[in-house]
């Protein structure tokens, strides 16, 4: 029962904190209040068409909304710190957007983690709405088996992308522009080891993302056929499109290999915790 109420948290959690915000109200939501319960109350619609999806109870209503006002609280540390006098502290932190990007993860896992141990330790009913549980049957599928699946797509997409652009722009020179933010393109950061490259880049928006998705989507796929050796093919085949620029570029190769080795973790460690728990 715990590691279906943690797949199912983590789940919505993904959807609603990464996939159904816009950059606009994330960051409007560190400084006005009326952006932070808007951010909050978006955060909770994957929440609630999960619980319908779900056979209704009481208690399992009482475990999304705590989901929902934890997230609500950790959102409001960024708040209070950009807003009141902590702002101050807040603005001599280095790397501060790395900190508060990497802490509210941690939070949020944390919280998670917590909460639904919490609630299988009171023998939280969380079972798939009849119509659903007959289809999955009928299709011979395993529920469990298929939210191990969603969730470890829906965290080597936005979130590991997000996360990766986060940990380059820490290791940035400082005199080279910084691009952060949830819709930045996480592949582009590698560009950014020069200021000749930023101004001759002909690189196709959101091609970057996609390249990254699509090699972490390949590593899982292969770490599920028990093909190991066949990740290295991957690395071998992006190593040679960015031959010429590793070569010339001393910071450019630093930086690739940064967000290269970043999303090999994200992509094993995240396939070996969803099919573990």
């Amino acid at each position: 029962m715990l590691t279906q109420l943690i797949l199912t948290a983590f789940f919505a959690h993904l959807i609603g904190d990464y996939y159904l915000q816009s950059e606009k109200i994330v960051q409007s939501s560190r400084t006005n209040f009326r952006s932070l319960l808007k951010h909050s109350l978006i955060y909770c619609i994957p929440f609630i068409v999960v619980y319908f999806l779900a056979v209704p109870s009481l208690q399992l209503m009482i475990y999304f909304g705590s989901l929902g006002l934890v997230h609500f609280l950790i959102a409001g540390i960024a708040y209070i710190l950009n807003r009141f006098p902590a702002k101050n502290i807040l603005s001599r932190w280095k790397n501060k957007e790395f900190i508060l990007f990497f802490g509210n993860r941690i939070l949020h896992l944390v919280a998670i983690i917590w909460i639904s141990l919490c609630f299988s330790r009171r023998d939280l009913p969380l079972q798939p709405a009849p119509w659903i549980a007959s289809q999955a049957a009928a299709l011979n599928l395993s529920i469990l088996m298929v939210m191990r699946w969603l969730d470890l797509l829906l965290l080597i997409f936005r979130p590991a992308s997000l996360a990766i652009v986060n940990l380059s722009t820490r290791f940035q020179p400082s005199q080279l522009p910084r691009q952060t933010g949830r819709d930045s393109d996480p592949e582009k950061k590698e560009t950014r080891a020069a200021a000749e490259d930023l101004s001759q880049s002909n690189n196709v928006y959101g091609a970057g993302e996609m390249i990254g998705f699509l090699e972490r989507i390949l590593m899982v796929i292969f770490l599920s056929l028990g093909q190991y050796a066949s990740i290295g093919l991957i690395m071998t085949a992006k190593s040679i499109a960015r031959y010429d620029k590793i070569t010339k570029n001393g910071a450019f190769a630093e930086d690739y290999l940064i967000g290269t080795l970043a999303s090999i973790i994200i992509a094993i460690c995240g396939y070996l915790v969803v099919f573990s728990i």
